[in-house]
């Protein structure tokens, strides 16, 4: 199977994999947007880890925090790992490395059902929890001060920001 994948790496763009049809700006894209996702989603996981741990015991595994802290956990790792592959792919893509490419390339084929079971699990814990959390939600009822927030966005689009500008920058130079 290897070796199939990487006659067909070998063959392939020296920007991207062929199915890109030569498009460098869809390269670019999907390098800068799959890094950008990878990135942010693992630093919102770290920080979702270390919240759950951190208030293991104030809040206990059953407490509405947590389960919503544990659906946000499952759905980013999902991201992480989904994007990772993808990155790891556009990042080493060489067709004068077929061997090497076309690992990489089999790798995000394990990646990914793993992702999609992280995701699935975030799912069905939110279908199972939703009527209690919502329950919970609409005894005291609060505005989410969602404008005053906005500033804690920067750090995140200043990183996508960043990892457009590398992946330009690679594509480019290819």
């Amino acid at each position: 199977m290897t070796e199939k994948l990487a006659q067909n790496v070998a063959s392939a763009s020296r920007v991207g994999p062929s199915s890109f049809d030569g498009h460098d700006w869809l390269v670019i894209f999907n390098l800068g947007s799959s890094t950008a996702l990878f990135l942010i989603a693992l630093l919102f996981s770290v920080d979702l880890g270390k919240r759950i741990y951190v208030n293991r015991r104030r809040d206990g595994w059953d407490h509405p925090v947590t389960v919503f802290r544990v659906v946000l956990l499952l759905l980013s790792a999902g991201i992480v790992l989904r994007n990772a592959a993808r990155a790891a792919v556009l990042w080493k893509w060489d067709p004068s490395d077929p061997f090497g490419t076309s690992f990489t390339l089999t790798v995000q084929r394990f990646v990914d059902p793993v992702a999609d079971l992280l995701q699935l699990s975030a799912i069905a814990l939110a279908i199972v929890t939703a009527p209690t959390l919502i329950n919970q939600l609409r005894k005291v009822p609060w505005l989410v001060p969602i404008r005053q927030s906005l500033p804690e966005l920067m750090r995140p689009a200043t990183l996508a920001a960043m990892s457009f500008v590398a992946a330009f920058g690679v594509v480019v130079t290819r």
